[in-house]
């Protein structure tokens, strides 16, 4: 199997030090192959710039190589310091704001009221960037649900979302049959960002004449009322639609988006969406075997969830990370902080 056409990299940088030979070369082909740009590093330089040489001519990738010894720790620093600020975001997908139904309990067991509020939400992303501050560098609009610069990135459908249209909205609701029953939003206040994403759409919502209740609630009892299934009507853990955030590398594959699994046995991910057409998709996904085939099964999946609206998405952004340079050494550049490699100063 080639595995170049299941995994992608594309858009990523990857460094990969010791790849003048033997393992670290196999893995900066690797890299290459499935899409990254690749950065040779090599104790032997002329080693390093082979490598990215043959990388280069196979036309996989851009390549490039240097000569690093790893045992000067300085030097690794600065050298990984130059790519992130050569290169950008050695993470450049960030995360992904995200609005969740239960599609268990009324309204939003009917596809037209989920669709209405997909509408609502991504069509007015910059008022949620805003909100939380992740605005210039640090968050973009991003219209598809599979993430800008992604290799899953597609503009199918997103049309609808260009444009705020609250009598459409409105419309999709009436054609659900809402008659303003309240709808529980449950807001994180512990969690800064997900707690104004709820105030927000809280506003949003009664903008166009959605029944609101914010109930507030810290982070933990929001995880245990979450696993509730019945409405709020008939439980007073229930629930109808809660905010979260998800890393856009999970986001961008329809096999680890855990919210996009609408398998109909109540097992798949809180708020329990059904559907049969979505996952005979996933499966084509899966099974597809070169990159032509899965960007056709991407347009369908995408299309389909404007359809079932399992959930909605309110911009990509990039959170920043903060450290004492007097402090700590060794800190490793990405979206989202790992503690390998780090020592004190």
């Amino acid at each position: 199997m080639d595995y170049s056409t299941i995994f992608r990299l594309d858009s990523k940088v990857a460094a990969v030090i010791g790849g003048g030979s033997g393992i670290g070369e196999a893995v900066a082909a690797g890299a290459a192959a499935m899409g990254a740009a690749v950065i040779v590093l090599d104790a032997n330089d002329d080693a390093a710039r082979r490598v990215a040489a043959s990388i280069g001519d196979t036309g996989a990738a851009k390549a490039s190589g240097a000569a690093l010894d790893i045992r000067d720790a300085a030097a690794v620093k600065s050298s990984l310091e130059g790519i992130a600020r050569d290169r950008g975001r050695l993470d450049p997908l960030g995360w992904q704001f995200h609005v969740r139904f239960n599609s268990l309990a009324k309204p939003f067991d009917n596809a037209k009221a989920r669709q209405a509020m997909q509408l609502l939400i991504a069509s007015r992303q910059d008022a949620y960037l805003a909100a939380t501050g992740y605005t210039g560098d640090l968050g973009k609009v991003c219209l598809t649900p599979f993430v800008c610069d992604s290799p899953n990135e597609t503009m199918v459908g997103t049309e609808r979302f260009k444009k705020y249209e609250p009598e459409k909205i409105k419309a999709l609701l009436k054609e659900a049959g809402y008659n303003n029953e309240p709808i529980v939003l449950m807001d994180p206040t512990d969690q800064p960002h997900l707690h104004l994403i709820a105030q927000v759409l809280n506003e949003h919502m009664k903008e166009i004449g959605l029944n609101a209740d914010m109930q507030s609630m810290d982070w933990s009892t929001l995880v245990s009322r979450r696993a509730v299934k019945a409405a709020p009507s008939q439980d007073k853990g229930g629930w109808n639609i809660f905010p979260t955030a998800w890393p856009s590398a999970t986001m961008m594959d329809p096999m680890l988006n855990l919210p996009l699994d609408s398998s109909c046995d109540q097992k798949n991910w809180f708020g329990w969406p059904c559907d049969d057409e979505m996952q005979k998709l996933r499966l084509a996904y899966l099974s597809a075997k070169k990159i032509e085939d899965r960007k056709k099964v991407m347009d369908a999946i995408q299309t389909r969830l404007f359809e079932s609206a399992p959930y909605a998405y309110a911009g990509q952004y990039f959170p920043p990370i903060a450290y004492r340079k007097d402090r700590l050494k060794g800190v490793i550049g990405m979206a989202s902080p790992v503690y390998w490699n780090m020592e004190k100063v």
